[in-house]
């Protein structure tokens, strides 16, 4: 006991200090933004060599032509069909995007339209020949034959692939 008849307290415990905490987030946020410096400066180096130019090229084409496509006559009628996502594409359009890699003829490509339809994983999936009877109905008729190919989503395998004639008739032998 204390002179004021108290019993003596014990020594009060040091304050935490989170300096310890404040110092880890430092770091990690230093080798962050160290490891981000280092992805931009490869993506710029990669970006200024002729395969970087090249890739990025074929990307912004390759999206102009998506875009085209989406909004291409007798894509939105596909569309309502059931498909999630429906372009119309000419091939010459894919076969120039291939010719930036390959030393290609492009003039000896077909001059086809390929409709493309993605349907939802569930749910039934519309059929090539509806899809040709939709995209003929909405262009008056086709500019000559075309393809047609139907896929689900997250599945690389064709529910459907056919060729039709501009009328929208299947042309034998081709169709799976």
């Amino acid at each position: 006991m204390n002179a004021y008849g108290t019993p003596p307290q014990p020594p009060a415990a040091p304050k935490k200090s989170n300096r310890g905490c404040i110092i880890a987030l430092v770091v990690a946020g230093g080798v962050t933004a160290l490891g981000a410096i280092g992805v931009i400066v490869g993506v710029a180096l990669f970006a200024e060599s002729d395969a970087g130019k090249k890739i990025i090229k074929v990307v912004g084409k390759g999206a102009e032509i998506a875009q085209k496509g989406m909004a291409a006559p007798g894509a939105a009628e596909v569309r309502a069909l059931g498909c999630e996502q429906a372009l119309v594409v000419d091939m010459r359009d894919f076969a120039e995007l291939g010719s930036e890699f390959v030393d290609a003829d492009v003039s000896k490509i077909p001059d086809q339209d390929v409709v493309t339809c993605q349907a939802s994983t569930f749910g039934k999936a519309p059929t090539c020949d509806a899809i040709a009877t939709t995209y003929v109905r909405a262009v008056g008729r086709a500019r000559g034959s075309f393809i047609v190919t139907v896929t689900r989503q997250g599945n690389s395998k064709a529910e459907c692939t056919g060729m039709y004639d501009a009328a929208g008739s299947p042309v034998p032998g081709t169709s799976k």
